[in-house]
C-alpha cells in the first residue's frame, strides 16, 4: 500500500514538471518571505519558476538614531523598509565642540589674564591669552611751566595706581612790540618787544625810511642848455638839485640857403657819407679813430635770416621791423642781468648813454649775450635776431667797398639823428632801439618824430633798427 502512494506521487511529480515544461496552464506559488536588494523587495516562486511577486522599491520609515555622535564622532541612523522590513544605515556627521568662555585670570596694565574654553557636550577644554589693558594715566599739573623754565605733571593709572612725573616744555616768550623811537629818513628807529607773560623786554632797531623827495623843475631845459630840478624831502625838508640834460629838441626854421635852430643857432648840414647814408654827426677833429658818425640809408630789415640794408633785395620791404632787444642771463632761470654780469649798473662796464658809445655798448652786448639772446625775462627760449648782434654782422657793400664795422647807436645817439636828419626822410614815425640798457629788463628807445620822445621798453618789445658806423 505504502509503494503504491509513493509511485503514485512519483507520477503526479512527473507529471506536474511535464505539463510546466509544455506550457500546460500553472498558476505559480510564492514563499511569503521578502527577498530584497538595496533598492527593491519582492516574493520569489516556490514552484521553481523565475517569477517574482509583489516587486517594488522600499518604503523607508524616517530612520532612528542607533548610535549618536559625538563632538569629534560621526554617529550612525537606521532606516527600516515598513514593508520588508529590510534595513539600512547612514553616518551622523559629529556635532563639533560648543565651548563657552570664562575669564579664570583677569588682565592687568602690564600682565596678560587667561580665559577658559569649556565644551558643555564633551567637557573639553583649552585656553588663551588676554592681552594687557594698558595704563588709563590720568594728568595732574603739579608745577606750571612758564617762559623760560619747565614745568612738571604727575600722571597716576586709574587702574592700577601707577603713579611717574613728565617734564612739560617751556612756554616760550609772547612777545608784542611797540615802535618806542620812531625812524627818520636817515636815522633808524627802535621798537620795543615785552613778553606778555613774564615781562621779559628787548628792543630792535626799525630801517631809516629814505627820503620822500619830490621833484619841481626850477629852471627848464632848453635844446643846448641843461635845467635845473630842485627836489625836496616831504619828511624831513632835506633838498638837493640835479641838473636837466639839454633837450635836444631845436626849434629848426629855415632861412631860404639851410636849416637852422632859432634857440641855440645849429644849423643842420648833413651829407651823403661813405656807404650811401647820412652823416649826422661831427665831432669836430679826428680822435678814438673816428670823427663822423654816419647812418645807414635805410632801416635794417632780415631777408632769408640774414640782415641788410640793401632795399633792393628780394624780399626786402618797408613794412613794421619787428626786432627784440633781448635779455641776458648766465642760465635759464637766473636773474636778468646788465651786462657786466650783475643787477647793478656800473658806468665802467656797463652800456652808456653818451654820443660816442654805441660801438662799445654794442661789443658789450653781443659779448655777453653771445650768438643767442633769451627772447623773454623768463624761460629758456632763444634768438639769434636781436637788436645788438644784427648791427654787429651787418656787411654792406657800396662801390666794391664792404662796410662791416655797424653798430646799435646810443640813446644820445640817436636824438642826435632825429635832429639833424629826421626831417630828410627815410624815417619812420616809430620807435627805435638804442643799445643803452636800462635794467637787465628795460632798455631805451626814441621815437622819431618832431619831440624825438626816448621810452624804456620791455626788452621782449619789438622795434625798428637803423644801424649807423663811425669813421
Amino acid at each position: 500500500m505504502k509503494k503504491s502512494l509513493v509511485s503514485i506521487l512519483i507520477l503526479l511529480s512527473v507529471f506536474i514538471i511535464v505539463a510546466c515544461s509544455q506550457d500546460s496552464p500553472h498558476e505559480h506559488t510564492f514563499s511569503t518571505d521578502w527577498s530584497s536588494d538595496t533598492e527593491y523587495h519582492w516574493h520569489n516562486t516556490t514552484c521553481g519558476h523565475d517569477e517574482k511577486s509583489d516587486y517594488s522599491q522600499h518604503s523607508w520609515n524616517e530612520g532612528v538614531i542607533t548610535t549618536p555622535s559625538s563632538c569629534t564622532e560621526s554617529g550612525i541612523k537606521s532606516f527600516t523598509c515598513i514593508v520588508c522590513g529590510r534595513i539600512k544605515t547612514e553616518s551622523i556627521p559629529e556635532t563639533g565642540h560648543a565651548y563657552s568662555g570664562v575669564i579664570t585670570t583677569a588682565a592687568g596694565c602690564e600682565t596678560t589674564g587667561v580665559i577658559t574654553y569649556t565644551c558643555s557636550n564633551c567637557g573639553d577644554a583649552y585656553t588663551e591669552s588676554v592681552p594687557a589693558t594698558g595704563h588709563a594715566y590720568t594728568e595732574v599739573i603739579t608745577t606750571e611751566a612758564k617762559c623760560n623754565t619747565a614745568g612738571e605733571g604727575t600722571y597716576t593709572c586709574s587702574n592700577c595706581g601707577d603713579v611717574y612725573t613728565a617734564a612739560i616744555p617751556a612756554t616760550g616768550h609772547a612777545y608784542s612790540g611797540v615802535i618806542t623811537t620812531a625812524a627818520g629818513c636817515e636815522t633808524t628807529g627802535v621798537i620795543t618787544y615785552t613778553c606778555s607773560n613774564c615781562g621779559d623786554v628787548y628792543t630792535e632797531s626799525v630801517p631809516a625810511t629814505g627820503h620822500a623827495y619830490t621833484e619841481v623843475i626850477t629852471t627848464e631845459a632848453n635844446c643846448n642848455t641843461a635845467g635845473v630840478a630842485t627836489h625836496t624831502c616831504a619828511n624831513c625838508g632835506d633838498v638837493y638839485t640835479t641838473s636837466i640834460s639839454a633837450t635836444n629838441k631845436h626849434t629848426w626854421e629855415n632861412n631860404g640857403s639851410y636849416d637852422f635852430c632859432s634857440v641855440c643857432g645849429l644849423t643842420k648840414t648833413p651829407y651823403i657819407g661813405p656807404s650811401g647814408g647820412y652823416v649826422f654827426y661831427d665831432k669836430g677833429e679826428y680822435s678814438d679813430g673816428w670823427r663822423f658818425l654816419e647812418a645807414a640809408p635805410v632801416d635794417l630789415r632780415v631777408v632769408n635770416g640774414v640782415p641788410t640794408i640793401d632795399s633792393s633785395q628780394s624780399g626786402y620791404s618797408d613794412g613794421t621791423a619787428s626786432i627784440y632787444f633781448g635779455f641776458y642771463r648766465t642760465t635759464n632761470s637766473g636773474n636778468n642781468l646788465y651786462v657786466n654780469g650783475t643787477t647793478s649798473f656800473d658806468s665802467s662796464c656797463c652800456t652808456e648813454f653818451k654820443v660816442g658809445k654805441g660801438e662799445a655798448n654794442t661789443q658789450l652786448l653781443v659779448a655777453a649775450m653771445g650768438a643767442e639772446a633769451y627772447l623773454s625775462s623768463t624761460g629758456s627760449e632763444k634768438i639769434e635776431n636781436y637788436a645788438a648782434r644784427l648791427c654787429d654782422i651787418l656787411t654792406y657793400t657800396v662801390d666794391d667797398v664792404t662796410y662791416d664795422d655797424w653798430f646799435l647807436p646810443s640813446i644820445d645817439e640817436l636824438a642826435k639823428m632825429n635832429d639833424t636828419i629826421r626831417i630828410l626822410g627815410g624815417f619812420f614815425d616809430k620807435q627805435y632801439w638804442s643799445s643803452t640798457e636800462s635794467s637787465g629788463v628795460a632798455a631805451y628807445r626814441l621815437r622819431f618824430d618832431s619831440y624825438g620822445t626816448e621810452y624804456l621798453s620791455n626788452r621782449y618789445s619789438t622795434g625798428r633798427i637803423r644801424p649807423i658806423r663811425a669813421f
